[in-house]
């Protein structure tokens, strides 16, 4: 979502003249990462099996579920849309090529062909995590004028998601030899978010911004739940990661067709409902179609993690140009 950046020893600039609405943004960004995340670690504690809390846990899972149909929404778009007919292979052809080799390599393989997928399609799930928070680190120090992250915060955004890994990649009820692996993963995580915090106090004694030093110190904690909230974590993670995504679409299909609500609200609505409906389709399935549509539910996340990783890419003219008209108080 953003630039290379420099080094942690660039000065902050004077913080001053933030836009009313950019610091509404950060804040939600912010509280909607961390409101999550709390609820299902209450979850894996006093919480657990409560009959009130558990139809909320439930709803609140779906609702997070249904951000990846919102990416589809681009396509209501003219701008995305002649973007993404330009190329062609890379969002459409290589996706279905993808999908395709993953459904007949767990056909062919059985049981070990699954696991592989799942841990590979696991690998990348966090790593799509943790691009998505060095974007939106990128956007909050840009609308809170901050300065660019420094390269001691990109590292954070690369290693955190990577100690994170293991501890899905395991679970909570590792054993033996696994469970060291997941001992080294949680060490990792812990020293990932010692350094988050040791930046965000020398940020402060800087004068940077406190918000971008709350979201410093939220990105480089966020995968620590994985290994702290049980069967819960890898939840926690995953729904504090769509409420992200989802409070931007939001913005900027909101700021896009600002004149008309219902122009914005029924597209994406409407995909998002279409997306949900085929999530409980391919999901209940049983018998031989169970694990083939498993692994076509799983593609149409990749494609998702495909298509978002080109029109994010703020480094580019055309991505972050977009994304300026779209979200302007984040710019001014």
């Amino acid at each position: 979502m953003s630039e290379q950046t420099s080094t942690l020893s660039v000065a902050i600039p004077h913080q001053h003249g933030v836009d009313p609405s950019a610091r509404k943004f950060a804040l939600a960004l912010i509280a909607l990462t961390l409101l999550p995340i709390v609820f299902f670690g209450a979850l894996s504690g006093p919480l657990n099996g409560n009959s009130v809390t558990m139809p909320m846990a439930k709803a609140i899972w779906l609702a997070g579920v249904a951000h990846v149909g919102m990416t589809g929404t681009l396509w209501f778009d003219q701008r995305y849309r002649q973007h993404i007919r330009g190329r062609p292979f890379y969002f459409y052809a290589g996706p279905a090529a993808l999908a395709t080799a993953c459904i007949l390599g767990v056909q062919a393989f059985g049981d070990l062909g699954f696991r592989v997928f799942t841990s590979l399609y696991t690998i990348w799930l966090f790593y799509h995590f943790g691009r998505q928070n060095w974007g939106l680190l990128c956007l909050i120090s840009t609308a809170v004028k901050a300065g660019r992250p420094s390269d001691m915060e990109r590292q954070i955004c690369q290693w955190a998601p990577v100690a994170g890994m293991a501890g899905a990649l395991i679970g909570a009820e590792g054993a033996g030899g696994l469970a060291i692996v997941r001992q080294v993963g949680f060490a990792a995580g812990l020293v990932v978010a010692g350094v988050s915090l040791a930046v965000a106090v020398w940020q402060f004694t800087n004068g940077t911004h406190p918000i971008k030093t709350a979201m410093t110190v939220t990105v480089g904690l966020f995968f620590l739940p994985v290994y702290v909230f049980g069967s819960y974590g890898a939840v926690a993670v995953g729904v504090a990661h769509a409420y992200q995504y989802i409070l931007v679409m939001i913005c900027m299909d909101a700021q896009r067709r600002a004149s008309a609500p219902r122009r914005w609200f029924l597209p994406l609505t409407f995909v998002t409902v279409i997306y949900v409906a085929a999530f409980f389709v391919m999901n209940r399935a049983e018998g031989d179609l169970a694990r083939p549509l498993a692994v076509l539910w799983n593609s149409i996340i990749i494609w998702h993690f495909i298509i978002d990783a080109d029109v994010w890419r703020l480094s580019q003219p055309f991505q972050r140009q977009v994304v300026k008209d779209n979200l302007p108080y984040l710019f001014r």
